[in-house]
């Protein structure tokens, strides 16, 4: 594969992530008025309650393993 078919593999998922994001940040201002603001702030409340604590242990339990774990506790 050369160089310039590697960087548009490569490049694909970034690309992909940035247009749902720009996509994304779209629809959540006034302008588009696609969620009224009282719903804007229950999605936000939901991500931060829900979604990050999610994404963390998922991120952590990739990395962690029950040998681990149970070093931690026995002492």
């Amino acid at each position: 594969m050369g160089f310039l078919s590697l960087l548009k593999v490569a490049s694909m998922p970034i690309l992909q992530m940035l247009i749902i994001s720009i996509l994304g940040a779209f629809m959540a201002t006034d302008y588009i008025k696609l969620l009224p603001s009282d719903a804007r702030r229950s999605l936000n409340k939901i991500v931060y309650a829900v979604f990050t604590p999610a994404l963390a242990f998922t991120s952590l339990a990739k990395t962690v393993r029950l040998e681990d774990i149970i070093s931690w506790y026995d002492k």
